[in-house]
């Protein structure tokens, strides 16, 4: 795009390849270096594709990028199972057959208030119990295919990650997407990656490393070139149980379950209107209510942002400050505006790249018809539906039944 160069539809040509299926797993570079042809379907300006994934990015929210070469250098496990695609929600980059084995920690649940800190001893610990906890399940689960089964005892991928950052943020008096939140993201999920990544190690030392553990290789990824050089001489010293750690799930339900915001997404407005099973609800953000309960008649702080109070901008600045911290990838949504125009969503794409995403994704607000989160003030939603009740009412409801 940047060249304005040409881009070659292409696909491998199978023409007298024995064992098609089985030599061909979506690698056009490995298929090219074992001296299999492939055949141009068509040649397109690579601007006139951008375009119009830009125009289709803007008009429904869809397609989202996903930057795979970028995705395999930083990959653990590049040396022997290359990343094809992601999974639905576009945070764990796989190979063939690979597993996603996820589960989170509610950041907010460790803020020491009085101290305006973050009870770090409490949450290194959560965090190695967590990464032992998700190691566990790979052997008590259940695989429908025994490819799964064989790719996942191969090298034990696993997915810890985070919801509640946005609460956190609030509770430590820091504005989301501001240069001191950054900085403070920045030392918090190094913390995590670096718990993680010894956590493993010492599971490795205690059960064995995963059995496409190769120290000298494994070291060379994108991700541990970049990691503390206490987790590199640990793991090339004990091995390492699992061959990434760390990936960024959405977290939709569970956050709203626990009544935190969700994933690493700020929250998406104070009192908004979000669409389930159960139809359309009211959700309102407990910490600001208990905030207004002891301020009355005071305006909220300037730290108490929504996503619809930040820049696009911000949103991707802080889906960047983690992501040099996860070795898989984000599901993170940058909030745009209503009256954005496409050049500022190929804008918005084009500094995701720049600033080391894997991919991204961006809804311009009222972009669809429907949508699962919604402004209370969008009355013409509110409307159609007819009565908004609380979700809280019908699980009560539910429960005394």
């Amino acid at each position: 795009v940047d060249e304005d160069a040409e881009w070659d539809l292409v696909f491998p040509d199978r023409t007298g390849v024995k064992n098609y299926d089985q030599i061909w797993n979506g690698d056009l570079k490995k298929w090219k270096e074992r001296g299999h042809k492939v055949n141009v379907y068509k040649r397109v300006k690579a601007r006139d594709l951008w375009k119009t994934i830009i125009e289709s990015a803007w008009a429904s929210a869809e397609p989202g990028l996903f930057f795979v070469d970028r995705a395999n250098y930083y990959s653990n496990s590049w040396y022997f199972a290359p990343l094809n695609c992601t999974n639905p929600c576009g945070e764990q980059p796989l190979p063939e057959w690979g597993v996603c084995n996820l589960g989170a920690i509610n950041l907010s649940k460790f803020v020491d208030t009085a101290r305006d800190d973050v009870r770090w001893s409490e949450l290194g610990q959560t965090i190695r119990t967590a990464v032992r906890f998700l190691d566990n399940i790979i052997d008590a689960t259940p695989y429908f295919f025994p490819e799964n089964h064989r790719q996942q005892m191969s090298e034990r991928r696993v997915g810890l990650n985070s919801m509640g950052l946005a609460e956190m943020l609030i509770k430590l008096k820091l504005r989301y997407g501001s240069r001191e939140s950054l900085e403070f993201i920045n030392r918090l999920y190094e913390f995590f990656a670096t718990e993680a990544y010894l956590a493993s190690v010492d599971i490795a030392r205690e059960k064995g490393p995963f059995p496409q553990f190769d120290a000298e290789k494994f070291v060379q990824s994108g991700y541990l070139r970049e990691m503390p050089r206490a987790v590199r001489e640990a793991v090339a010293a004990h091995g390492i149980r699992n061959v990434t750690l760390l990936t960024q799930a959405p977290n939709g339900t569970t956050g709203t379950m626990m009544g935190t915001s969700t994933g690493i997404e700020p929250f998406y407005s104070w009192t908004y209107l979000i669409k389930s099973r159960l139809g359309l609800h009211e959700e309102n953000v407990q910490i600001v209510q208990e905030w207004k309960d002891a301020h009355p008649n005071e305006e909220l702080p300037n730290y108490f942002v929504h996503a619809m109070d930040l820049t696009p901008d911000e949103h991707v600045s802080v889906m960047a400050a983690i992501q040099r911290w996860v070795d898989s990838a984000l599901s993170k949504t940058t909030n745009c505006p209503a009256d954005w125009k496409p050049e500022q969503v190929a804008d918005l794409y084009q500094l995701m790249y720049r600033l080391g995403g894997k991919g991204g994704t961006i809804y311009r607000d009222k972009s669809r018809d429907q949508q699962v989160l919604m402004q209370k003030e969008n009355v013409e939603a509110v409307q159609s539906v007819g009565s908004v009740r609380d979700v809280r009412n019908d699980l009560n409801e539910v429960a005394a039944a």
